[in-house]
């Protein structure tokens, strides 16, 4: 019974010795990043009496590795010969750096054996921290918007990491924010905001996302967005009334991101030529029932001018000799009550103001002041002062305040605000305001020009 055991045994050992084929894996290179693999050979000798066909049949390792292998399937080898199976290990990018131990698994296709070959591969990166998100809002910006940034970091070291500082610039601005301790594996996520600066010029715009490690920047990323062109010259027209003496003045403002030209045209009766003066001088004049005066303004970003003319009653005396009743008559108006309308553009609504002022020694009584908006803009039911009658009609919107007595010297004003419900290229003429007393009309305004351009 014992030499049967002893026979048993000896069968078993020679079977194990005979149960396999020579294998034998080196390593060409144990460090694995994600530029550069590592690299392993692995031979196996056919021992056999004839040609064998030997695969890899599988990979053991950790799951998270599972696709970084790389390797050579089979191949036929004849009787006595070896052949090399060359096996690749890239990790994924924010991989933990750490050793990694695997297993591979070959056989024989025709005796069916096998053998295990065991080794280990270290994961290095760069850098211990890594930007693994780096998102901005908007890649088309105008002045004056604000963008939101978020950014992400990993922690792809072996050991814990703490004491560094994201860091976000862009827009001549920088914001700092200081890292927490992160354990290996571990991720933190920031959230920065950005102002495009106003009438900031139109290009493109680096925002660079940087993390910095006991001083000293290890990682950094970058996107680049775009400044959009803002065209928009704002635009305001005062009146000034005096004796004798009228002056009108257009201001303009460039409130965008570009170079830009405003035109501004006049209109005047023809025998008020000789009587005015301008600043600057009109550009174009053209003649005709009514003299007619037209200025090309070029505006910068941020700069702002004025167009101004200026109606002086006080000629030559043989002047005023010949035109003595219009001018009474003229002087007449423009003493008994004066009015103006402005408008000033606000964002996407245009703020009206109509001011009244009884320069006469007697009270004006039972005066109506009217006004109108054309149908391509909307009143507001809102009013700051004085509350108005509203009418709608088909062409527009008609406003109507009643005064019942203006003392002398005492002042009125009346606003409103009015929004575009449309864009007018070149911008629109308000309507004169009207004063009525009795029903007849009293005085008017001249047309107000404006921008006008919804929200």
């Amino acid at each position: 019974m014992r030499k049967t055991v002893s026979l048993i045994l000896i069968f078993v050992m020679a079977s194990s010795i005979v149960a396999s084929f020579p294998a034998e894996m080196k390593v060409v290179d144990r460090t694995a990043s994600v530029d550069d693999p590592a690299i392993f050979n692995i031979t196996v000798e056919n021992d056999y009496a004839s040609q064998d066909r030997f695969r890899i049949s599988s990979i053991q390792s950790p799951p998270v590795t599972s696709s970084w292998f790389d390797y050579e399937y089979s191949k036929t080898v004849e009787a006595g010969e070896k052949e090399s199976f060359r096996l690749e290990v890239t990790p994924e990018e924010n991989s933990i750096q750490q050793n990694y131990a695997f297993t591979a698994n070959l056989r024989s296709f025709r005796n069916d054996e096998s053998e295990e070959l065991e080794s280990f591969f270290t994961v290095k990166n760069k850098y211990d921290l890594k930007i693994t998100s780096f998102q901005v809002s908007d890649n088309k910006v105008k002045p004056g918007d604000e963008i939101d940034i978020s950014a992400t970091v990993e922690n792809t070291a072996s050991d814990t990491v703490e004491n560094f500082t994201v860091r976000v610039e862009g827009f001549n601005s920088t914001v700092d924010k200081k890292g927490a301790v992160l354990d290996r594996g571990d991720s933190i996520r920031y959230n920065f905001n950005l102002d495009v600066p106003d009438r900031r010029m139109p290009a493109e715009e680096k925002i660079s996302l940087n993390v910095y490690k006991d001083g000293e920047r290890t990682q950094s990323s970058s996107q680049t967005v775009e400044v959009e062109e803002v065209k928009n010259i704002e635009r305001n027209t005062i009146e000034e009334n005096m004796l004798l003496v009228k002056t009108e003045k257009v201001e303009l403002k460039n409130t965008g991101n570009v170079k830009d030209e405003a035109k501004v045209e006049k209109t005047l009766p023809v025998y008020l030529d000789p009587l005015t003066d301008f600043e600057p001088e009109p550009e174009e004049r053209t003649e005709g029932a009514d003299q007619y005066y037209t200025w090309n303004v070029q505006l910068e970003p941020g700069e702002s001018k004025q167009v101004s003319y200026t109606v002086s009653y006080v000629p030559a005396f043989g002047f005023v000799a010949l035109l003595f009743l219009g001018v009474l008559g003229f002087k007449k108006l423009q003493t008994d009550l004066r009015i103006s309308k402005n408008a000033e553009k606000r964002g996407g609504e245009i703020k009206v103001r109509l001011e009244l002022q009884n320069n006469s020694s007697t009270s004006l009584i039972q005066l109506d002041v009217k006004d109108f908006v054309p149908d391509i803009a909307e009143v507001p039911q809102e009013f700051d002062m004085a509350k108005p009658v509203v009418k709608k009609t088909s062409t527009g919107t008609k406003l109507e305040w009643h005064i019942e007595s203006l003392e002398p010297g005492e002042q009125r004003i009346f606003e409103y605000t009015v929004k575009p419900l449309v864009e007018v290229e070149g911008g629109v003429k308000l309507d004169p305001a009207k004063v009525l007393k009795n029903g007849e009309r009293m005085k008017e305004t001249d047309k107000v020009e404006v921008d006008f351009q919804p929200e």
